[in-house]
């Protein structure tokens, strides 16, 4: 499986994040799948419905999100692609009200330290990039720049310290 980051070329440079979890891929790939759960660790997610479930236990095909982020809100679906392997999911924008275009991928490959988990996220809305909004301001336009936060405002790039941080909570309900 791959994602092709540049098929949409008006989009803007993918962000990246990685980090090493101390879990194995298969626990990592349940939390990742776990698409109901988002609202409760993600913040800026009040809502995930799945609306395509995966065939015979597979993971969703489709999940419905409601965004609020402060100045960023967005209700948008995704279509998701899981590598037979257990090894990454990638996903696009099925629709979107402030989006666009969205691409990521998580992609986990096992080290002697744990699990390296990369991240790959790309957004648009209507021209911009979440990375770069203008947001009118009393004196005028203010041009201000998101890369944190706009990361953790997306569903599917969230802090991947906010993803370890559940996964490890998860492992300690046994889940």
């Amino acid at each position: 499986m791959a994602i092709y980051l540049g098929s949409l070329p008006s989009m803007a440079t993918p962000s990246s994040q990685s980090l090493t979890m101390a879990a194995d891929p298969a626990a990592i790939m349940e939390v990742i799948a776990d698409f109901e759960s988002y609202p409760d660790w993600t913040g800026s997610l009040k809502s995930a419905k799945v609306t395509v479930p995966g065939e015979n236990g597979a993971p969703a095909q489709q999940v419905a999100f409601s965004m609020d982020a402060g100045l960023l809100k967005d209700n948008y679906e995704l279509a998701y692609d899981w590598a037979d392997d257990g090894m990454s999911v990638s996903w696009t924008l099925v629709s979107g009200q402030l989006q666009k275009a969205q691409q990521g991928s998580y992609v986990l490959k096992s080290t002697p330290k744990g699990t390296e988990v990369t991240t790959v996220y790309r957004s648009e809305n209507g021209g911009k990039s979440f990375t770069e909004l203008k947001v009118p301001a009393p004196q005028g336009v203010v041009k201000m720049n998101f890369p944190t936060r706009v990361t953790r405002a997306s569903p599917r790039c969230t802090s991947l310290e906010a993803l370890a941080s559940h996964l490890s909570a998860c492992i300690e309900r046994n889940l």
